[in-house]
């Protein structure tokens, strides 16, 4: 396929996904749309997508050697689209538990909407997972009531127009699980329309967010209370934040 869609930029953060991401590329090439995958792991993922990129023109690879965090490999993707002029990005997981014609009703979205997220129909997935997001719901909704309106953060599956990539590559302070957050948070700050879609979703295991659960749960508390400071007149309180979140975290290490 020659005739690529170069407005539209699809986004893939991918830490360790030598096992999925080929048959993510392979769903992914049906969109006609251009691919960036945001390596920052340490498997063979990059030289699989260096394959990829010899065949199709509209792949492409950032690599990074230290670890970004999941919302820091998005952001080093929206800014690279960006710098290279796409003006609808498209975020993407790496199990493509979504597929191409999900992606493309995104897009299609995008020429309404500022903003879109999606909405996962979830049959499978375990209680324990179900106590732990709901939890996540609610502190956010408590702490950053802007998110009220929106019924899951958390979905891997979004897209911005120009104008909204834009605003939350300024303004994205959260590198971790918690950046979903940082989005709506940023995407109600400036008056963006949001748009929604609901699709099917599977759980599948081997989640890295429950390898070091206690961690992880403390890291996500800490970005709602940073995200609250930052939209905020307290803003400059934030660098006080730091020296409190490296004492957590040797702790439950």
């Amino acid at each position: 396929m020659d005739d690529y869609d170069n407005s539209t930029l699809i986004i893939i953060p991918a830490y360790n996904e030598e096992k999925r991401i080929s048959k993510c590329l392979n769903e992914y090439i049906k969109t006609g749309y251009n691919i960036l995958v945001v390596f920052d792991g340490n498997d063979n993922t990059d030289k699989i997508v260096l394959e990829y990129c010899k065949k199709y023109k509209n792949i492409h690879l950032l690599k990074f050697e230290n670890r970004l965090g999941k919302g820091g490999a998005i952001i080093e993707g929206i800014k690279w689209g960006l710098k290279n002029k796409y003006k609808y990005f498209i975020l993407a997981d790496a199990d493509a538990s979504l597929n191409y014609l999900g992606i493309k009703k995104i897009r299609e979205k995008l020429n309404k909407y500022d903003f879109v997220y999606t909405k996962r129909l979830i049959k499978n997935y375990p209680l324990f997972r179900k106590i732990l997001s709901k939890i996540y719901i609610l502190l956010n909704w408590f702490i950053l009531p802007e998110t009220l309106l929106i019924d899951d953060i958390q979905s891997g599956y979004k897209g911005f127009n120009y104008k909204s990539a834009y605003y939350f590559m300024n303004n994205s302070i959260i590198t971790g699980f918690a950046y979903d957050s940082n989005i709506f948070v940023d995407t109600f700050y400036h008056r963006l329309s949001i748009g929604k879609i609901d699709f099917l979703w599977k759980y599948e295991k081997g989640s890295i967010f429950i390898k070091k659960l206690l961690k992880n749960i403390a890291a996500m508390f800490l970005s709602i209370i940073k995200i609250r400071i930052y939209y905020s007149p307290f803003r400059f309180t934030l660098r006080k934040i730091k020296p409190i979140e490296g004492k957590i975290y040797s702790k439950i290490r």
